[in-house]
Parts: structure tokens; C-alpha cells; sequence
């Protein structure tokens, strides 16, 4: 407490006691006689001007008595000034720095300090600095601003190396809204509203004076969020300034701009944490995969899918936290975490192209790795374009970069099955051997293993071996010499036909979702059997064939048909799938039919 305050304090002489009681008891009236006064005559042929001083402070009211000492002409004034004012900024000024509550007396003397601003014509003469009323306020103000600087929570310190958040900014900020608010509903019985308003003036001033402070530190991502929501989301809310029983003047008292201003810088420091935060934190996990590099192991699940859910949870981490703030900033830390998504796709991609190919080169059958590298880019490609918003043009060219190494992946994940089964194939329609199972046999090992975490990513690998598989098996089908097939097989149509139902069964119970890619195959048995040229029209249309020329040599290794029918049948055909390939150019990859 300073001088000043210890001086009014410790006030007790029988003088200014008296004063004291007299001063209140006169101000619970001032309101209603002061405005008779201003008009009334004073009575100057009845009562001399010396009596006039020594009168009115004992017997009328506030006004009359300083009026009458003006007129005295002796000095009287000022040193009633300065008395009444010392006093009232006394009682005011001790209730700002209590913490008891505000009652009547408060109250009459924040009036006092009022009726100096009212009655002007009391104060012309005042020189500013002196205890003329018109003064009173502004001495009002500066206890106001020592008694906020007084109560208000320190900051907590910050040691070289930690953040606020280990220092308690969470407890620091709830210490601040107690004690604003606290203060606020207190004094709010005992002054008058105007006077109310430069407490809360002075409160969201040095409140965020301290803020700033708070931003010129080094500050977390985290922790600008958090310092943004408590602004943002609860300065001015019904738990803090907002609250019913101040938000009537501290609505009025509040500048916005400031709250503004802050928010807007406050903003800038929360887009520079969260880009240096997830650069940083993407970097080491795309680090983390280097150095660790080794495929995971058959039933680590979570391994299997610990890249990409890292990535997702880096980024999405801020962009939910400033959305409980704002849909705005929510799109402006978006944006942050998309450009540096885009940087760790153009390193991540980079970085998987070597490693496949080294797995290629090596050899290598296991098919973990390029299994996790096929989901990892899939996840990825999806979170992209999830993000990306209005940033089309970039997304595009991530995703694309994307789906080349989805394309690599799963190329060296099928290239060991489809090299089996295919030279299986070779020996199964020349030998007609039980050598063709043995090696789906293989095949089912082969698939076994990959994790089904990622169920879209496991039916896809599935369904595209699935459909290649059947591929190659008609390819083969229709090289071979139909004449031998009879005789080593009896019936070749129920055979295909069997072949294709143990087909779909195989790659069901590997996915239950695959699409059924063995249609032609089942109608095989229908085409051998269809002598009619007619009803092979009929049949023709319903099978799902990649060309003309793959037509052409089904219909030429049936057999039966002149040059005639064979061109009706396939005209046929053509009217009725008119974007039906005519042409003999190469079909589209196997390793991208299935997505």
C-alpha cells in the first residue's frame, strides 16, 4: 500500500472523523438539493460571506458548502477540495485494494467523485493536478490502475528451456478470470457505473498487456491454442465478462479492437508454431522409417499401419483443436498442415521408390513391405485429398506421385503367386496334372500372411490377383489344343466350369468382398455346348471379355463356325457394346484393373 493509501487509512483524528460522518451523511442528500441549489438565491443581503464558509458544511448540503466557500473568497475552497476529495478517493481507493465487499459508503463516496464531473461550474478555475473536483476522477483512474496492477496474477516465470504449459498456464489463466471477475462483482455494489467502467477498462487493458507478454515468449503450439480458445472462446462468455452481473457495463467498457489486434497476432504465432511443430514432427517419423527399416512382422497390426495413422494424428491434431475455436482458423491451420503434408509425400515417395527397388533387385518373397507401402499410399492418397480444399492443383499431383509407388508396390507384391501360376498354367493344360492346385496352395500361403487391418486395401490386392489369375487361366485355356484337352479330360466345358468355381471360392475365403472375376470362365461349358449360331449370339453378349481379339480366339478355339458365322457372331457382339475394344491394342494393366 503507498503513502497515500497508508495516510488515508490511518486517518483517525477526532477532525476528521467528524468531517468523515458529516461528508457521508451529507452526500446521501447532495442529489436532490444540489439542483434547488443551482437555483434558489443564496440569500446574500441575509448571510455575509465569512458566515457563509462556516455555515453550510454543518447545516446544507455538499454543494452549498463548497459554493459559499468560493464565494468567501479566503482560501476556503481549495482546502475543501482537498479535504472532501482526499477522503472520498480515500474510501474509494481502500475498497479497491480490500477484498471485503462495497457497501453504502463506497457508494456515496464514488457519487462524490461524480458530482465533480457534474457541476462544472465549480471547477473552472481548476488547474489539472490540483484537488479541484474536476479532478477527482482522474486521480480516481490512476488508484484504479495501481489497485489492478496490485491484484492482478503474476506470470509464472519461464526457465530457459520450458514451456508456460509446465509453469501452469492453464492454473495461470484460470487465476486471472477468478480474480478479474471476482473483483468486478464486488466492487460492482458500491460504484456507480460509470466508475465500474474504467475498472473494467483498466482490467482488459493491463489484462492483455499481459497477454502480449505471454505471446513474446516461446510458446508451443499447444499452449498458443489454448491461449487463443481463453481468449476467443471465453473472454467475453457468461463464465467470464460476460457474466450477468457485469457484462451490463463491462459491455460497454471493452474495446474489441484490442481483443482484435491480440487475436490477430496471437493467430500469426500459432501458424508459425504449428508449421515448425508438424515439419518437425513429420520429419522424424519419415526419419524414424529410415532408420528402422525392416518389414513388420506377420500379425503386427499395428506396426502395419503405424506410419500413416502417425501422419493423420500429427496433423489433424491442430486442426481440431482450432476448430473448437473457429471455422476461420480452422481453415488457416489447415492449409499449414497441407503444405507440409505435401513436402513429406514428395520425400516419403521418394524414399519408397528406392526401397522397392532395392526389394526387387534383392529378390526378396516376402510381400509385408510392399503390402504396408500399397496401404500406407492409399491412406495417404485418401488424407490428401480429404485436406486439400480449395488446392486442387497440388493434390493432384501428390496423389498421382502416390499411386505410381501404389502401382510399384503392388506390381512386386503379386509378381512371385502370378510368376507361379502362371508357369503352372502352362503345365496344367499341357499335361492336365493336379500341379495347378498345388501351387494355389502356395498362393494361399502367400496371402495369408498380409494383415487384414486395412480392409480396402487387403480386398483390392486380393481382388486384382483374383482377376489376373483368372485372366491368364483363359489366356492359357484358349492356347492350348482343345483335341488333347478332350482326350486327357473327358468333358473339358465341366472341368473350366470346376476350375473357375474353385477359383471363387479360393480368393472368397482369402476376402469375402472380391468381385466375381470368373463370369467368362463359367460360361465356357455354354459356348462349347451352343451349336445353334443363334443361341451363341445370345450367349456371346453375356460374357465379360477385354477385346475383340480375345473373342476371336475363344470363338476360334470352339470351333464349328465358318468365316461367315464367325464374323456375325462377333458383329453381333459389337452392335450390342459399342465401346467394345474392335482394336487389338494391349489391354489395360492387370496391376490397375481392380481400383
Amino acid at each position: 500500500m503507498t503513502t497515500k493509501y497508508k495516510l488515508l487509512h490511518n486517518c483517525t483524528s477526532s477532525a476528521q472523523g467528524k468531517l468523515k460522518a458529516k461528508a457521508v451523511g451529507l452526500l446521501m442528500k447532495q442529489n436532490h438539493k444540489e439542483r434547488r441549489e443551482e437555483t434558489e438565491p443564496l440569500g446574500e443581503d441575509m448571510i455575509q460571506p465569512a458566515d457563509e464558509a462556516q455555515l453550510c458544511p454543518t447545516t446544507g448540503s455538499l454543494a452549498q458548502a463548497l459554493r459559499c466557500a468560493e464565494r468567501a473568497g479566503n482560501g476556503s475552497a481549495s482546502q475543501e477540495y482537498e479535504k472532501i476529495g482526499r477522503l472520498m478517493l480515500g474510501i474509494v481507493s481502500q475498497a479497491l485494494l480490500e477484498d471485503s465487499p462495497c457497501g453504502e459508503t463506497v457508494l456515496s463516496a464514488s457519487r462524490a467523485i461524480l458530482w465533480g464531473q457534474e457541476h462544472r461550474g465549480l471547477c473552472q478555475q481548476g488547474q489539472p493536478g490540483d484537488w479541484n473536483p474536476r479532478n477527482w476522477l482522474a486521480r480516481f483512474c490512476i488508484s484504479v490502475e495501481q489497485a489492478v496492477a496490485h491484484k492482478f496474477p503474476r506470470l509464472p516465470p519461464q526457465r530457459v528451456g520450458s514451456s508456460l504449459e509446465e509453469l501452469g498456464l492453464g492454473e495461470y489463466l484460470g487465476k486471472v478470470r477468478g480474480t478479474v471477475q471476482g473483483e468486478l462483482r464486488r466492487l460492482s455494489p458500491g460504484l456507480e457505473a460509470q466508475l465500474l467502467g474504467h475498472v473494467v477498462e483498466s482490467f482488459h487493458r493491463f489484462l492483455f498487456s499481459q497477454l502480449d507478454q505471454v505471446l513474446k515468449r516461446t510458446l508451443t503450439a499447444d499452449e498458443t491454442l489454448l491461449l487463443l480458445h481463453w481468449v476467443a472462446c471465453g473472454y467475453l462468455s457468461k463464465e467470464f465478462m460476460g457474466h450477468p452481473d457485469i457484462w451490463g457495463y463491462s459491455s460497454k467498457a471493452i474495446d474489441l479492437l484490442v481483443v482484435t489486434d491480440w487475436l490477430q497476432r496471437a493467430e500469426k504465432k500459432l501458424l508459425t508454431a504449428v508449421k515448425e511443430v508438424v515439419s518437425e514432427r513429420l520429419g522424424r517419423i519419415l526419419q524414424n522409417e529410415e532408420v528402422y527399416w525392416n518389414p513388420c512382422a506377420p500379425g503386427d497390426e499395428e506396426d502395419f499401419i503405424k506410419l500413416h495413422v502417425d501422419v493423420i494424428q500429427v496433423l489433424q491434431g491442430p486442426i481440431l483443436q482450432a476448430s473448437k475455436i473457429s471455422q476461420v482458423l480452422r481453415l488457416r491451420v489447415q492449409e499449414v498442415c497441407y503444405q507440409e503434408l505435401l513436402d513429406f509425400v514428395e520425400n516419403y515417395v521418394e524414399s519408397e521408390k528406392k526401397r522397392l527397388k532395392v526389394q526387387e533387385k534383392s529378390g526378396s518373397h516376402d510381400g509385408m513391405f510392399p503390402f504396408r507401402t500399397f496401404s500406407t499410399s492409399r491412406e495417404l492418397s485418401d488424407y490428401v485429398q480429404t485436406i486439400s480444399g480449395d488446392l486442387s492443383a497440388d493434390s493432384v499431383i501428390a496423389v498421382q506421385s502416390l499411386r505410381s509407388i501404389e502401382v510399384q508396390a503392388l506390381e512386386l507384391l503379386l509378381r512371385e503367386p502370378v510368376s507361379k501360376v502362371k508357369a503352372s498354367l502352362k503345365k496344367y493344360f499341357k499335361k492336365g496334372d493336379n500341379h495347378f492346385v498345388d501351387v494355389m496352395g502356395e498362393v494361399r500361403m502367400h496371402f495369408t500372411c498380409l494383415p487384414k487391418t486395412q480392409q480396402e486395401a487387403h480386398r483390392i490386392v486380393i481382388d486384382t490377383a483374383y482377376h489376373h489369375i483368372a485372366s491368364l487361366y483363359l489366356k492359357h485355356l484358349l492356347l492350348s489344343n482343345r483335341g488333347k484337352l478332350e482326350w486327357r479330360w473327358t468333358d473339358v466345358g465341366r472341368t473350366v466350369t470346376a476350375d473357375a468355381e474353385y477359383l471363387h471360392s479360393f480368393f472368397s475365403q482369402q476376402n469375402h468382398n472380391v468381385t466375381q472375376r470368373t463370369q467368362t470362365l463359367l460360361k465356357v461349358e455354354e459356348v462349347l455346348k451352343t451349336s445353334d449360331v443363334n443361341a451363341l449370339k445370345i450367349t456371346i453378349t453375356e460374357l465379360q471379355l477385354e477385346s475383340q481379339k480375345q473373342l476371336r480366339d475363344l470363338l476360334c478355339w470352339k470351333g464349328g463356325l465358318s468365316r461367315s458365322q464367325l464374323r456375325e457372331v462377333m458383329e453381333v457382339r459389337q452392335g450390342c457394346h459399342p465401346n467394345f475394344d474392335s482394336s487389338e491394342n494391349k489391354p489395360r494393366p492387370w496391376y490397375r484393373c481392380c481400383w
